[in-house]
């Protein structure tokens, strides 16, 4: 009874081990128009963000900073920073490479050459602002 006790902790510890071991699966390789070369970035090597300020919880989260008056996008926290990141991770870019800006809500669908590669906020999705931005 006492072995079978000692085979059974080991064959437990084995079973732990693999599976602390297993590789993770990786994002799948973007390629075409989603491949980080391809990508037409306002700032090449860097993807360039936007929203509103203030950005409220539980939205955005973190605390005020880097010209954010209530949360901070940069953190990493809140439901849409938390995408933002993901996103930019799958395309490629680490956090490092991801940067920014303050972008009141009428100028980010507005008609003309933007600052920023996406805008992570919501606007509603009308015909006269498709004419505009793509969404």
């Amino acid at each position: 009874m006492r072995r079978f006790a000692v085979l059974t902790i080991i064959a437990a510890a084995a079973l732990v081990v693999t599976g602390l071991t297993q590789a993770t699966p990786s994002s799948p390789t973007l390629t075409g128009k989603c491949a980080r070369r391809n990508l037409d970035l306002v700032s090449p090597g860097n993807l360039s963000l936007a929203t509103d300020n203030p950005a409220y919880p539980p939205w955005w989260g973190g605390d005020p900073g880097k010209g954010f008056e209530v949360s901070n996008p940069y953190s990493g926290q809140g439901y849409e920073s938390a995408v933002a990141y993901e996103v930019a991770k799958r395309l490629g870019f680490s956090k490092y490479e991801v940067t920014w800006n303050v972008v009141p809500f009428l100028k980010s669908f507005a008609p003309g050459k933007k600052t920023f590669d996406w805008y992570m906020a919501q606007v509603s999705a009308y015909p006269q602002r498709a004419k505009a931005v793509d969404f």
